[in-house]
């Protein structure tokens, strides 16, 4: 036997045509692309997706015929009702999606098998028409064009080449946040206890802008650990500042400018006076000093 033959037989060199599928498609070539649509959507459920994507190309070169039998083939298998398509991108592009209605094909499979085939010569004599129009077109409508396709080496049904890794929960719900980002909940949460926190309440729409750009280019845990040290800063800050003591708090910066001009880093001192000023805006006093007091009415 010739090396090239022996080479080009077996399993990984062939391609397998579910009987059933050619009869309940009436088409040889219809068969084949329905055979390899279902194994990529048995692909498909093991991730818990519905729809997956195929070029024609792709799917002509697995099946070994050409890209516009593949789009023919569609076409009669979505007539029948044994796949959906739908438009959706994938890798940025919008590209054709399948989804393959296996209760419809696995009911018309239960029919055939229930069919008294020998009394019913009126279907037997249909099913037969339809495979000899189909490989007796003269644009290859159902035949497989052996001459010029089966030169390549087309991939088996089993083949388990890379799946494509495109996200297809798209078409059955919104899709999720990308993975470790701040979502719209935690920004919201956060910005809250900021607010509680923040002895100015003043400028909200603005200072919520602001807030809103600590989380861009930030993971969920890096904008967790900031919040963590804006709010202890300013949990301090607020008792042992100076400038944000006196006067009522009059030069404590409105939300918006403490935020935008990353003020949480600022320095600033603390000492015996800041810790009277502090106990002054509490309603607590220094303890009484009797000397102190007898001085004041001897000057008085």
């Amino acid at each position: 036997m010739s090396t090239l033959l022996y080479e080009f037989s077996g399993q990984g060199q062939s391609i397998s045509i579910c009987r059933p599928f050619i009869k309940i498609t009436g088409s040889l070539r219809d068969a084949l692309v329905l055979g390899q649509l279902v194994f990529w959507a048995g692909n498909m459920e093991k991730s818990g997706r519905a729809w997956f994507y195929k070029r024609h190309e792709d799917l002509a070169e697995e099946c070994g015929i050409s890209a516009d039998q593949v789009k023919r083939a569609v076409s009669e298998l979505k007539k029948n009702g044994f796949v959906s398509t739908k438009r959706m991108k994938a890798n940025g592009a919008p590209t054709t999606h399948y989804q393959v209605h296996c209760d419809k094909i696995k009911q018309d499979i239960y029919a055939l098998r229930h069919e008294n085939i020998g009394s019913d010569e009126t279907a037997q004599s249909n099913r037969r028409n339809r495979l000899n129009q189909s490989a007796g077109s003269p644009n290859g409508t159902g035949g497989i064009a052996y001459s010029k396709d089966c030169a390549k080496s087309p991939k088996p049904l089993t083949d388990t080449n890379q799946i494509n890794n495109t996200d297809h929960r798209s078409a059955l719900k919104p899709k999720d946040p990308e993975p470790d980002k701040v979502t719209p909940q935690q920004l919201n949460s956060a910005f809250n206890e900021f607010w509680s926190v923040y002895p100015k309440r003043k400028g909200k729409a603005n200072a919520k802008s602001a807030f809103a750009k600590l989380a861009k280019n930030r993971t969920s845990n890096e904008f967790n650990d900031l919040i963590t040290l804006i709010n202890n800063h300013l949990t301090h800050r607020r008792q042992f500042d100076p400038d944000w003591l006196k006067d009522g708090g009059q030069f404590i910066p409105n939300p918006s400018t403490f935020l935008n001009g990353g003020r949480w880093e600022d320095e600033y001192q603390t000492g015996d006076s800041h810790h009277a000023a502090a106990q002054q805006r509490t309603g607590q006093h220094h303890e009484f000093n009797p000397f102190g007091f007898e001085h004041q009415l001897a000057n008085f």
